[in-house]
């Protein structure tokens, strides 16, 4: 079964959580109660050996992460996102700017673009294959 963007997006983000605690893997497994390893395998689900955990599962992981509750939004992607065109006749020197909290410290949506990290492709014997 293949991995879906919306489940890498939620692991991704409980993973995020994890580093900002300061915690290892291990210990939010201890924490959360499952198996060992486990949050490693459904962190990296795309690769061979890793394994997509349930939604059951990744509750316990926000339950020991997040001990107060969470609130889940859902947000379009960046992707092939469309500013409307200003309402006034006004150059583009005289539009308002971009909210920074879409935009981040980029100020515009195509130099974020350029400039997020690419995915990781995991191989199997690592490293990159040369042609």
């Amino acid at each position: 079964m293949a991995v879906t963007a919306l489940y890498l997006e939620v692991v991704r983000a409980l993973d995020a959580r994890r580093r900002a605690l300061g915690w290892s893997m291990a210990e939010l497994d201890d924490r959360a109660g499952t198996n060992d390893g486990y949050f490693a395998k459904a962190l990296h689900a795309d690769t061979p050996s890793g394994r997509q955990a349930g939604w059951e599962m990744l509750d316990l992981f926000a339950q020991a992460l997040f001990p107060t509750g969470t609130r889940v939004a859902i947000a379009p992607a960046f992707r092939g996102l469309k500013l409307p065109a200003p309402a006034n006749e006004n150059g583009p020197a005289e539009q308002l700017p971009l909210d920074l909290d879409i935009a981040g410290p980029y100020c515009s949506l195509r130099s974020w673009y350029r400039r997020r990290r690419p995915p990781r492709v995991y191989r199997v014997g690592g490293g990159r294959r040369r042609a």
